[in-house]
């Protein structure tokens, strides 16, 4: 299960690479009546999120706290997070930055999940919790979920906003 979620993540960079080699008129598309953030934000932000919760797992940090959250349940059973609901934490937020900066942040994240390939007993472990700020302490496997279910919410309104500002454009 792990390496398939890993698998998974690793789609989602390619993905946004991707996205980021479009270059500036593309991370700068906005759609407002899709999200108030551009791609490049959205990218920027899928990063930072999902970059903190691979290097919390590579770190192998020991937490205590509560469990699983009723709203992390839910996420984690069915794979949706609703748009508008949530608010990211201040040091997720989506900035504005230039695709080169992008490239680079997107390379550490991949190094990152690279890393953690070579560490299977990480994913495995129910001693290693995560903290979220919303759902409370998740279990490695458990972010891991999270993280792909996040990345997936995030590229859909990628999509969603590049699919707006098409038709905006017409």
């Amino acid at each position: 299960m792990s390496t398939l979620l890993l698998d998974r993540i690793e789609s989602q960079f390619k993905r946004m690479e991707g996205i980021v080699r479009r270059g500036e008129e593309t991370l700068g598309l906005k759609a407002a009546r899709v999200s108030g953030w551009s791609v490049g934000q959205q990218v920027d932000h899928i990063i930072k999120a999902n970059g903190a919760i691979l290097s919390g797992i590579l770190a192998g940090k020991t937490q205590t706290g509560p469990g699983v959250s009723l709203t992390g349940r839910i996420v984690l059973l069915t794979g949706f997070i609703p748009r508008g609901v949530g608010k990211s934490p201040d040091r997720y937020l989506g900035a504005e930055v230039p695709a080169p900066e992008l490239l680079a942040a997107l390379a550490g994240a991949q190094q990152t999940l690279g890393s953690l390939r070579n560490e299977p007993g990480r994913l495995l472990s129910k001693d290693l919790v995560i903290r979220h700020p919303r759902f409370g302490c998740l279990t490695a496997s458990q972010a891991l979920h999270f993280a792909k279910i996040h990345g997936a919410h995030h590229l859909k309104i990628i999509q969603d906003i590049e699919d707006a500002a098409g038709t905006e454009k017409r």
